[in-house]
Formats: C-alpha cells, sequence, structure tokens
C-alpha cells in the first residue's frame, strides 16, 4: 500500500497501485488496451507448412529483429494472418513468448531463413479455400485502408508489404471477429482461376521466391514464413 501526499506533504490517505485496485472486468479491459495487433504474411507453401505443424511457432527473417524490438512485440499482442499472392485472411495468433533465435528447420525442409521467433496459440487457423479474401465487400468497405479504393486499386498494398507490421486496432478487431465468425460459418471461398494458376506455379517451383515486388505490390518472398 502507498500513499499519497496533500500538497503540504502530509500524508492524507490510503493509495493502493493500479493491479490492486483492478476489478477483473477491468483488468480484461486494461490488457486489450495495452495489447497491440500485427500482420503476419504467409506465402501459401508457408501457410501449408504452419497449417501442417504444431502451430505454436511463428517465424521472421532476421532483418526483422530491430523493428520487433522498437516495436516491443510481445506475450499478449496478436497476429492477424494474410496470404500474400491469394490475397486471403486466414487467422489470428496470440503471441505467448518473447522472440528468440532458433534455427532449427520448421518452415523449409534446409536452410530456413525465417529464425527469429515466437511462440504463439492458434486462435483462429483457416484452411486456404475457407481463407477470407479481402476483396470481400463485408473485408473491403470495412477496412480503414480499403474502404475508400476501388477492388482495382492497389495503393492499400503497402499494408502487406512487409511483416511483422503494426496494423489499425479498430481494423483488426473487426477482422478477428470476422475471422472468428467464418470459423464457425466455414463458407467456402473458390479459388479464381488466376489463384489456380498461382497455385499451380509456386508447387512447381516456378513461383520467384528471389524477393522484390509482383504485381500487387506484396513481397514474393515474405520477411516471415508464418
Amino acid at each position: 500500500m502507498l500513499f499519497s501526499l496533500c500538497e503540504n506533504g502530509i500524508r492524507k490517505q490510503p493509495f493502493y497501485p493500479v493491479s490492486n485496485r483492478l476489478t477483473k472486468g477491468s483488468r480484461t479491459d486494461l490488457i486489450k488496451y495495452l495489447m497491440n495487433y500485427y500482420i503476419d504474411l504467409f506465402s501459401p507453401e508457408t501457410a501449408r507448412a504452419f497449417e501442417q505443424s504444431k502451430r505454436d511457432v511463428s517465424g521472421y527473417r532476421i532483418s526483422r529483429k530491430t523493428y520487433v524490438e522498437n516495436q516491443k512485440i510481445g506475450p499478449g499482442d496478436k497476429f492477424i494472418c494474410y496470404v500474400t499472392r491469394l490475397q486471403r485472411l486466414v487467422g489470428v495468433l496470440e503471441i505467448t513468448s518473447k522472440h528468440f533465435i532458433d534455427e532449427t528447420p520448421l518452415f523449409q525442409r534446409e536452410n530456413d531463413p525465417y529464425v527469429l521467433r515466437f511462440n504463439v496459440k492458434p486462435l483462429v487457423w483457416l484452411p486456404l479455400e475457407k481463407a477470407i479474401p479481402v476483396h470481400e465487400d463485408f473485408i473491403w468497405n470495412n477496412l480503414s485502408f480499403t474502404k475508400s479504393l476501388t477492388k482495382d486499386s492497389t495503393r492499400w498494398t503497402y499494408m502487406v508489404f512487409s511483416s511483422p507490421r503494426a496494423w489499425p486496432k479498430s481494423d483488426c478487431e473487426f477482422l478477428e471477429k470476422a475471422l472468428a465468425d467464418q470459423s464457425q460459418k466455414l463458407t467456402e471461398y473458390k479459388f479464381s482461376e488466376d489463384d489456380e494458376k498461382k497455385l499451380f506455379a509456386e508447387a512447381h517451383g516456378e513461383d520467384d521466391r528471389t524477393g522484390g515486388e509482383n504485381g500487387t505490390g506484396e513481397a514474393h518472398s515474405p520477411d516471415q514464413a508464418a
């Protein structure tokens, strides 16, 4: 217990630290207030690798270490998971550890570049066929960075150029609920002919994995695996 002081320095009344004065509900609200969301990019290949794993580790290239440290990304924060090339939202992961370095191959059989890692807990994870396309009306018309754009615009793709990257909390709270709802409904979003071509090219090693940008401004070789 601490004591608050009046202006003349005389002890006035007991003052209890915030942690002792919070009710269960208000503690939950405080945790939610302090928690941040970040985009977590997957290629179709690494999304499948994550789906087939224990789903308890998310990995990034070591080049993102400074960003991770500056943002103080850690337990309680959440990743909104997005699949590049297919432009689909696939899941929500809750971070359960501080970042760490681990070179054990997880996302590629050898020379795995995604060695900057977090332990995570999957709150939502959807099969690619059930992942929500960002161009669906109810998504597109509600995100702060897409709702004023026409659907043929690429002016929003800077938001999915690298990860982890902080995203607006209001957008992510909306997406988390949308993904949770989809995990119950499991609406199928069939792949377009263009999607099928991209998946075929990746499966046959025809995808350009050297970095740079494709037609949407997304990284061919994302900064992370999961």
